[in-house]
């Protein structure tokens, strides 16, 4: 009885280090999200600014623009997935 009883005690702190893991996974997602969040509203800020200059986007430029920040994009996400970079250090970029 007292070997179930210890397998059974293994099976929880397992479980428990699991639930810890998911946790801390979720809150680098939240903050992840919070980070996405703060940089689309830069971003919106940015772009409204540009906006608000008097020579306006040609439909070339507005295409480059697009291409490049779709570029940076899939580069972060390259970087968080597959390097492990920290957000901090792809937002500095």
């Amino acid at each position: 009885m007292d070997h179930n009883l210890k397998e059974i005690e293994n099976v929880f702190q397992n479980l428990n280090q699991i639930f810890y893991e998911e946790y801390q996974s979720f809150n680098r997602l939240q903050g992840f999200l919070e980070k996405k969040n703060h940089f689309i509203n830069k971003l919106d800020t940015l772009q409204k600014q540009e906006g608000a200059k008097k020579k306006p986007l040609t439909s070339n430029s507005r295409g480059k623009n697009q291409l490049h920040f779709s570029q940076q994009l899939q580069k972060m996400y390259d970087n968080i997935i597959v390097q492990g970079i920290s957000l901090d250090e792809i937002i500095q970029d």
